[in-house]
């Protein structure tokens, strides 16, 4: 392994840019799993496979370094915590051995004075160990870390059995992604600029909400708001979906704008934005970084304009948008005034750690679940909208900037998307 140094990717200089302006994001984005093993433990097995595991992927091998442009990722030809190894804390619970740990997550001076983005720890705590994986978000994402989770899965049991690992080959580094981003831009935005500029023109500058009633300590103070529907309407929706030739976010995208312009003064179209793996491309899918992208629809929000039509119109320039994908949305947004976009993404059950997807031989495993920080939540945008299918309903959460639309507004703008999926799907309540 070789030490180079690359250009930040697209992605890593929005998030530097996000962390600038509310630095206590630093560490919400520092990424952390807590996982209690228990029974046949090979503890020199278990870090000779992560040791192999920050061999295979130099995003866990890379730091933010001052070069001579600015900013740029350094990706070091050995882990910078040096190898890793077995420490003890016999007697000590999981959960407050996790808690010392997540103590340690990183602020904004640790990335950019260059503290190392991934740290992993084994501990023994007596008649279990405790793996803790701190991977902060600037070199990975929800796609990368189910390639962590298999590739050290693979690398343990084959170590355990005498065997090689059998693993995807490595064509492509996460640093090689970063420069081909670069390289790309200035063909690419004689492309996407102009087809932006033309699907944006009467979209409004700002979005204007009802006077927040919230008393704030800072501008970026966080408040949340969750609902839910029955979970039979996602199989609704699903078919809908089918019959429209499209995917459930699409449909949830367009209901969810729909409900918010009601809210917001008049009544605008809004531009939407909903995150992509961007793993379109066979070589980038076992690469570990942070890929995310963002897919860009503008919805139309008359209400005389029937739900299908406006559905078919995102539907429409979500693939316009596969032909520009490279393109990462926050340059676009930036190369046509930053206009306001609203968050709207929707997520599966929550990774089963202690599931067949992470499973090691002769070895239970458990995830460690950690009470919420009572640090104040902070947040850059006004609105994010997530929505989730559980086992028991389909559930949606509100994550709104409080200086911005205060609570009553948030809720307001819930109990409207969910009577737009109720209404939309059928049935009785």
């Amino acid at each position: 392994m070789v030490e180079v140094t690359a250009p930040l990717s697209m992605q890593q200089i929005d998030m530097l840019g996000q962390i600038s302006l509310v630095p206590e994001t630093a560490r919400y984005f520092d990424g952390f799993v807590a996982l209690e093993l228990s029974g046949d433990i090979d503890h020199q097995a278990l870090v000779a496979a992560l040791d192999r595991l920050v061999a295979r992927h130099g995003a866990l091998r890379t730091t933010i370094v001052h070069g001579t442009d600015g900013l740029a990722q350094r990706v070091h030809s050995g882990p910078p915590n040096g190898p890793h190894r077995v420490s003890e804390r016999a007697g000590c619970a999981a959960a407050d051995v996790a808690a010392d740990l997540r103590a340690g997550a990183l602020t904004q001076n640790d990335v950019i004075a260059g503290a190392p983005l991934a740290r992993a720890h084994v501990v023994r705590l007596g008649g279990t160990t405790l793996l803790v994986l701190q991977v902060h978000h600037l070199v990975t994402d929800g796609w990368s870390d189910g390639v962590l989770l298999r590739d050290l899965a693979e690398l343990y049991s084959a170590r355990v059995e005498g065997r090689e690992p059998r693993l995807p080959e490595l064509t492509l580094t996460y640093a090689d992604l970063a420069r081909e981003q670069h390289a790309a831009w200035p063909v690419l935005r004689e492309l996407v600029v102009p087809y932006w500029e033309r699907r944006l023109v009467g979209l409004p500058a700002a979005l204007w909400w009802p006077p927040s009633g919230d008393a704030v300590a800072h501008e970026h103070d966080c408040g949340f708001v969750t609902g839910e529907v029955e979970v039979w309407r996602a199989d609704v929706l699903a078919a809908e979906a089918r019959r429209l030739r499209t995917s459930p976010l699409a449909l949830l995208v367009t209901l969810t704008a729909r409900s918010v312009a009601r809210v917001v003064e008049g009544r605008p179209d809004l531009l939407v934005g909903s995150n992509t793996a961007n793993r379109e491309r066979r070589d980038r899918r076992d690469v570990v970084g942070y890929l995310t992208n963002t897919r860009l629809a503008r919805v139309p929000c008359d209400p005389a304009l029937p739900v299908d039509e406006a559905v078919l119109g995102v539907r429409e320039q979500w693939l316009d948008g596969d032909e520009m994908r490279e393109a990462y949305a926050d340059q676009v947004l930036a190369a046509v005034g930053r206009p306001p976009v609203v968050k709207v993404d929707s997520t599966d059950l929550p990774l089963g750690l202690g599931s067949a997807r992470f499973a090691l031989p002769g070895i239970a495993v458990r995830a460690v679940a950690l009470p919420r920080s009572g640090d104040p939540v902070r947040h850059w945008r006004d609105l994010n909208v997530t929505w989730s299918r559980t086992q028991d309903a389909l559930t949606v959460e509100i994550r709104h900037r409080r200086a911005a639309v205060d609570k009553v507004a948030a809720e307001r703008v819930m109990s409207l998307m969910v009577e737009a999926v109720r209404e939309y799907t059928g049935g009785a309540a």
